[in-house]
């Protein structure tokens, strides 16, 4: 039996994300993703089960990111402005450092299988904000969830040209407007 090595793991994921972000999942290619990690494509199914787990891997770490974040955000019970500072600028990190898997993740909006990722954060913000009894009508909710998840999209497409610090005031003045705080 052969001994999995998690430097062997981390290239294999890492040369994922580069084929995953530069192709999309559909046209990806457990060819070049091994090519790319100095290994064969038969090693790879020694770490992974299929092209769909790796996959899963490869955005496994910035999924937990966000749902870390909606989390800590929607739970607080204080809105000061100093908190909307920290939590722009934690978003504005993760965007920066992670960009790669926010545009694999921004690029699988059509892809059924793999929206569940969407849908995922989108029902946590939806939970957060019963559970914190910002608003009873689900309906409501569940419009203002989609729609604070999708206004944290277009930032992030529209962040390419922008500084961190740049992104992070952005992020702030959206998070101060969308909570209505001064």
């Amino acid at each position: 039996m052969q001994i999995l090595k998690p430097e062997v793991k981390a290239r294999i994921i890492d040369a994922a994300l580069l084929e995953f972000s530069d192709n999309g999942f559909k046209d990806a290619s457990l060819r070049k993703i091994a090519l790319n990690a100095k290994i064969t494509v038969g090693n790879i199914y020694a770490y992974f089960r299929n092209k769909e787990s790796l996959f899963e891997a490869v955005l496994a770490p910035i999924v937990d990111d966000i749902s870390w974040m909606v989390r800590d955000l929607l739970s607080q019970k204080s809105n000061s402005t100093e908190y909307i500072k920290f939590i722009s600028s934690t978003l504005a990190t993760s965007f920066k450092k992670s960009k790669r898997e926010y545009v694999i993740l921004l690029s699988i909006a059509d892809n059924k299988k793999y929206t569940i990722y969407r849908e995922q954060i989108i029902k946590l913000i939806d939970d957060s904000l019963r559970d914190e009894k910002v608003i009873e009508d689900s309906r409501l909710r569940s419009i203002i969830a989609r729609s604070l998840f999708e206004g944290l999209v277009m930032i992030l497409k529209e962040s390419d040209d922008l500084s961190e610090q740049e992104l992070q005031k952005l992020l702030f003045d959206y998070l101060c407007y969308t909570f209505n705080i001064d």
